[in-house]
């Protein structure tokens, strides 16, 4: 069995009782679904509520490409750029602005959260929006770096 399928069991006498394996959060603390709407903050602050997905799909994008090597960031920035401004001049510079503006904040302030975002979905609950968020550790850069030099 893989994955949320593999299940522990625990000797209890002669009975079993069986639960959920689940891997211990190494990032104890905050969800990354508040981590994230905080992260978007300055770009939801002045959006109205029809933009929220939009935006909160761009935070996500911005916040995994701060992920990436700096080259390959860049890369993939210009990428970005390009599908979303079109050919529009100001929109171009706009949603470049607003990259550069995440990924900074990325830095200076979640620096340390290491959760790259694999999916998320939100839920409308009567006038209110619910975001869930599913991520996985990213694998440290340096360590893997080590080891294809040690071989």
């Amino acid at each position: 069995m893989g994955g949320l399928r593999k299940l522990r069991r625990k000797a209890l006498g002669s009975r079993y009782e069986v639960e959920p394996l689940r891997r211990r959060s190494i990032f104890a603390g905050r969800k990354l679904s508040e981590v994230l709407l905080d992260f978007a903050g300055p770009l939801l602050d002045d959006a109205d509520d029809d933009y929220f997905e939009t935006i909160v799909s761009f935070a996500s994008l911005c916040w995994n490409l701060s992920f990436l090597p700096d080259g390959e960031r860049q890369k993939e920035l210009e990428h970005i750029v390009n599908e979303i401004g079109g050919t529009d001049p100001l929109v171009r510079a706009d949603v470049e602005d607003n990259a550069r503006m995440l990924l900074k904040r990325k830095q200076e302030f979640f620096a340390k959260d290491g959760r790259f975002i694999v999916n998320f979905k939100i839920v409308e609950e009567g006038d209110n929006y619910r975001l869930l968020v599913m991520s996985t550790p990213v694998k440290d850069r340096s360590a893997s770096n080590q080891d294809d030099q040690e071989e």
